[in-house]
């Protein structure tokens, strides 16, 4: 959830043309995301946040083209959710910025 928070605020950041900020460390903690079944954090799971977190880390680095790196983020959210855990799914891509 608190990702989630966080991805909106970012979201309406880069969408008013904000300073981004600092890359917020807590997201480098999702490799030990609780899972209603600890099977699920599998090599798939792991490639996946590693993806995630290399997309939000070059909205950070790469600030001009923090749009696209956040969709790309967003997107490996949704790789992953699609095969893990599809609830959160309508939320998610309500984050991508047109």
């Amino acid at each position: 959830e608190q990702m989630y928070v966080d991805n909106q605020r970012l979201k309406q950041r880069i969408k008013n043309g904000d300073t981004i900020g600092k890359f917020p460390n807590h997201f480098l903690k999702i490799h030990k995301a609780v899972m209603s079944d600890d099977k699920e954090n599998d090599a798939f799971f792991k490639q996946q946040a590693a993806n995630f977190i290399k997309a939000q880390e070059l909205i950070y680095d790469d600030p001009k083209n923090a749009k696209q790196h956040f969709n790309d983020g967003v997107s490996a959210c949704l790789n992953c959710h699609e095969v893990k855990c599809a609830g959160p799914i309508p939320r998610i891509k309500k984050l991508y910025i047109n």
